[in-house]
């Protein structure tokens, strides 16, 4: 079973939890509902421990209130509503450095930021990771996605499940995915989800016919880690 989630605020990048013999781990903290902006100060703590240790990986795993987010390549003009209309429905919009366009985060979507060393790895061999890895354990829940060729991303046909967006410094990736378990797919009206004006969306509970806790679609990805990325999967001692 997942642990209790731990605060992200206490949460300290310098303790490590796992015995020095344990190579290659990737620490999972469960981090419950964290603010957008302390999320992103939280990866930057951890990808200086991280550039300066290159030994663990850490994965954090949490969901965010509403708010809205523009990669790279995206453009306010892909988010619909304006400044009233978005303080009224109580959603920020942030600028942020990962790849992709403009995407939408809210409480029952499951966000994961991977803050893992990238060694020999190229980040485009690593994203295709991530998306192997969030499939293989969707495929363990029953349900049965795919990647798309010229569009990153998790799919069901032309419904899109999970967006992924990496930034990387110091050859540590952070930033990561965000797959839609039982979020309200009403709010991606707001925006035009990663620029495709020709697709929708979908959750694993719409595709499974039943509400699926945020946990069990944790603990599906947990269980896959290690075969994906070769690294051991520990929960941490503060999650």
């Amino acid at each position: 079973m997942c642990p209790e989630p731990s605060s992200a605020v206490d949460l300290d990048p310098t303790h490590r939890d796992v015995d020095a013999t344990d190579a290659r781990a990737c620490i999972v903290h469960r981090l419950g509902t964290v603010d957008y902006t302390d999320a992103c100060r939280l990866q930057r703590r951890w990808v200086r421990a991280v550039s300066d240790a290159r030994d663990d990986a850490h994965l954090l795993l949490l969901e965010h209130p509403p708010v809205i987010t523009i990669g790279r390549s995206g453009a306010f003009c892909d988010v619909h509503l304006g400044a009233r209309a978005l303080l009224e429905k109580g959603m920020t919009v942030h600028y942020t450095p990962r790849g992709g366009q403009v995407t939408l985060h809210a409480p029952g979507q499951l966000i994961g930021y991977m803050i893992c060393p990238l060694d020999d790895t190229g980040v485009r061999t690593f994203l295709r990771r991530m998306e192997e890895w969030i499939i293989a354990a969707l495929g363990a829940l029953g349900v049965n996605a795919h990647r798309e060729r010229g569009r990153t991303g998790i799919w069901l046909g032309e419904k899109k499940i999970c967006a992924l967006g990496l930034a990387v410094n110091h050859w540590v990736t952070y930033h990561g995915f965000a797959l839609n378990v039982s979020n309200d797919l009403a709010l991606f009206e707001t925006i035009v989800p990663c620029g495709a004006t020709d697709r929708s969306v979908t959750s694993v509970s719409a595709e499974l016919g039943r509400e699926v806790a945020r946990s069990e679609v944790e603990e599906a990805l947990v269980s896959e880690l290690p075969r994906i990325f070769g690294r051991k999967a520990r929960w941490s001692r503060d999650a």
